[in-house]
């Protein structure tokens, strides 16, 4: 078993799907295959077949990602799971590929938890830069089952890698961060999380309401759960955290002016840095720089 997990890991780093097998012995194991046009063939005869012709057939997310917006198409279902559902999105992670993306309006009961087999049809839109499958007239609950409610494992999002589309629309972890706020183009002060020695730094989004109450920052935080998407070129998080429940402030405002001076820099933990540091610090004159 564990020589198979670790087989789907190799097929989900080059992006190829799986088709499941049983064995003489009861086994049951994958076999890649390449993406392409042809619908996904299911050798154990378990998968609702959807008999309605003229949707292109996609067989992972994964792939759904590289289509032209605006196309309909029949997405293959390999148990893939369902990480997040609220209102009327519902995030949806690949079996295999680990890619992921949001099943927006497609009025489906989808809960989070379950892994689905089967096929669905959707379109597929980039809405201000984010991928979304969207329902359609076409699209219906009666080509998929639900195979099982499972505890997921949310991945940790790297902090010295660049958004990827693999990761993208996923649930992760952010691990231990520092928060706190910077303004935007606009002026307007939007919150962030930042890590330690790292110049990266991800918008956090209070789009589900889970924040409760207003935090002092900026604040050291054990690490956030949420929805990683993108915000133009950086990162956002979608926080599924109560923040305020987290979140320890630091008290680094109340430095002695004659300890600060215009020349010393501190780190958000209110500790000296030298000039070779890099991220968010704060000079003697409490402004803050992002050093890349």
């Amino acid at each position: 078993m564990k020589k198979i997990i670790y087989t789907m890991l190799l097929w989900a780093c080059f992006g190829l799907t799986a088709v499941a097998q049983q064995t003489e012995d009861g086994d049951t194991v994958c076999h890649s295959t390449t993406p392409g046009d042809t619908p996904y063939v299911d050798p154990l005869g378990n998968m609702p077949e959807d008999p309605r012709t003229g949707f292109k057939n996609v067989n992972s997310i994964q792939e759904l990602k590289l289509q032209e917006p605006d196309t309909e198409v029949r997405l293959t279902l390999v148990y893939d799971t369902v990480l997040f559902a609220r209102n009327n999105d519902v995030y949806v992670r690949c079996g295999v590929s680990c890619a992921a993306i949001n099943f927006k309006d497609m009025g489906l009961n989808l809960q989070e938890g379950m892994v689905l087999f089967g096929s669905v049809v959707g379109r597929y839109v980039v809405i201000d830069g984010k991928a979304q499958f969207v329902g359609t007239e076409n699209t219906t609950d009666q080509y998929y089952t639900v195979t099982a409610r499972v505890d997921y494992t949310t991945p940790y999002y790297d902090w010295n890698e660049n958004t990827q589309n693999n990761v993208v629309d996923d649930v992760v972890e952010t691990g231990e961060v520092t928060i706190d706020s910077l303004a935007d183009a606009a002026g307007t002060r939007r919150l962030y999380a930042c890590k330690q020695n790292s110049t990266t730094r991800l918008l956090l989004t209070d789009k589900y309401g889970f924040c409760q109450q207003p935090i002092q920052i900026p604040a050291k935080c054990s690490g956030l759960k949420g929805i990683l998407t993108r915000n133009g070129n950086s990162g956002e998080l979608y926080t599924l955290t109560d923040i305020s429940t987290v979140a320890q402030p630091l008290a680094i405002t109340g430095l002695r002016r004659d300890d600060a001076s215009a020349d010393a820099h501190y780190n958000l933990a209110g500790q000296k840095v030298s000039n070779a540091y890099r991220g968010i610090i704060v000079t003697g004159n409490g402004r803050k720089i992002i050093v890349k």
